[in-house]
This record gives structure tokens, sequence and C-alpha cells, in this order.
């Protein structure tokens, strides 16, 4: 069978978006590469999304519902296990896929059939100036990534679902920084290549950003760092790459610790930080810190 006919899933894990998610899945029932199945993930939501997309899609979605919160990448791999498809890729539920998302990122397996990666577009954000999808590197390295973590998505990889599975889908363990992991993970075994065009529109109006969930980041604690350092094939040739990430995540912890007014965990935290060499370069967190301390001093809140 010709890639062209193969079936691909989109799978979009929501929790109380509804009908923001209604966009989401119209996106994937409207694909021009009509073999394209829609399969959603509700983590347990509380505001009807459940009933609501079931009166709404009825048959034309495949509807999966966890019996209690579990987060994003567990209902991503959930989409994944249960799908059919030869191939899989992911939407968040407040984004939305351009009508040809699909049919061009499958087009970089059919101009190599022996082609066994991942394909990529780019992502433009709703109602800014189309981005320039030319300016993608035509295959990626790890290096690339680093330096410009914006040119992968969740929303913008397409896969084959048993190389996904086999590379160990995301870490259920992790609720931050989840998609950096999974990619690092990815672009150290295989070959990326673009398929130079949108793959995904990123809208801005959700109520929620991982980046911003300080008590998610605090519980989370250095568990991503963990998982890069075990990562041997990068913990050699990209040693220097690990550090910067490394210094990153510590960078959001104490963004979260300071914003939550956790001033003797910050002062730990960026002490500990400075024997390992792991703080963030940046001024501000050597002035947070010092601020941290007259505040301790002075037992301001």
């Amino acid at each position: 069978m010709s890639v062209l006919n193969e079936a691909v899933s989109v799978i979009i894990p929501t929790y109380n978006r509804y009908p923001t998610v209604c966009r989401a899945i119209d996106s994937v029932l409207g694909q021009t590469h009509t073999p394209t199945a829609c399969i959603v993930v509700d983590d347990a939501s509380a505001d009807d999304t459940v009933k609501r997309l079931r009166q709404t899609y009825a048959s034309r979605i495949t509807l999966l519902v966890n019996d209690s919160n579990k987060d994003k990448s567990f209902s991503r791999n959930l989409g994944a296990r249960y799908a059919q498809s030869e191939f899989i890729c992911f939407l968040d539920s407040d984004d939305a896929l351009p009508p040809d998302s699909i049919e061009k990122r499958l087009s970089v397996f059919t101009q190599d059939r022996f082609f066994n990666g991942v394909a990529f577009g780019s992502r433009k954000n709703a109602g800014k100036a189309q981005v320039s999808s030319a300016a993608l590197p035509q295959t990626l390295t790890i290096s690339d990534y680093c330096r410009n973590k914006e040119i992968l998505s969740t929303n913008s990889v397409l896969m084959r679902r048993e190389l996904f599975l086999k590379c160990g889908l995301f870490d259920e363990s992790l609720s931050n920084r989840e998609d950096v992991e999974l990619f690092l993970r990815l672009l150290s075994e295989l070959e990326f290549r673009s398929c130079a065009s949108v793959a995904a529109i990123v809208y801005n109006d959700a109520d929620h950003r991982a980046r911003n969930d300080f008590l998610r980041i605090i519980r989370q604690g250095r568990t991503f760092s963990s998982r890069i350092k075990a990562n041997t094939q990068l913990t050699g040739p990209h040693e220097h790459l690990v550090q910067a990430l490394v210094r990153e995540e510590q960078g959001e912890f104490l963004r979260a610790l300071y914003y939550l007014k956790d001033y003797k965990a910050y002062v730990a935290e960026y002490e500990q930080g400075e024997k390992k060499r792991e703080n963030p370069v940046a001024a501000k967190f050597f002035k947070r810190y010092w601020l941290a301390k007259i505040r301790l001093l002075l037992g301001v809140s």
C-alpha cells in the first residue's frame, strides 16, 4: 500500500477544554488526507466534555476517558497504544492543524520509501504573519534543536506508531518539558526530516501553561535533568548541551520557588546549585538570591 493511503491517527489529550477542543477536532476531521482518525483522550474532565463530545461528534471520533486525572503524557501514550494506524501524530486541545498538515508530513515518507524516522513541520502562531517554513533545516540534529527548541513542538511531528512505541513513548513522570525529553531521545536514535510546510497552528488563548504552573514544576523537581543525564547518547558527545538543559531546569525551579515566595527554599536551592555549577548565568537569579536572604532576615513575606 502506498504511504499516501496509509491511515494516520491524531491523538488529542484534553482536560476541561470544551468547547475549545472542538476547534482541534474539527481541524483533524477537515484534513485533506482522508484516512485520518481522531482519537480524543479525556483526562477526567469536570466540565461535561465527554458528554458534549459524544453529542457533537458521535462516531466521527474515538473518545477514550481516563478514570482519574493522569496528565497529558499518560493520555498521549494511551492514545498511541490504542491507535490502529500505521502513523500517529499529536495535537494539543487548544491548537489546530492546517488542512494539509498530515498530507505534507506524509510526503516526507513518500519521497523516500525507505525513510523510517520522524517528519516535522513548522508551527504558526494564530493571528500573526505566516512563518517561513523554508527556514527550517532539511534535517534536524540534536545541536540544532538545543539551539532553538521552537523548531519542534508536540503538534508538529509525525512518525510510525510502532517506532514511537519502540522508542519509549512520553515519560509519564514528567509533567513539564516532557516534549523536550522525548525529542532528545528520538533525535538520539532517529533521523528528523522537514516537510517544509506549516504543520500546526498555535493559539494563545489557553488559561493554563505548563511553564507557569509553579506547584507542578516544584513537584517534578529535577526529574527532567536526571532523565537526560541518563541518556548516554547525550552525555558523551553532547555534554555541553546537557549542562545547558540542566541549567534551564534549575532556572525554572528557582523561578517557581521565588514566585511562590518560598524564600528559604530558594536560598538553599541557589546555594546548592552554585556548588554543583548548575545555576543559570542570568543575573536576575543572583539578585533574587540576595533579595530572598534580605526578606528572610527582615521576616518579610
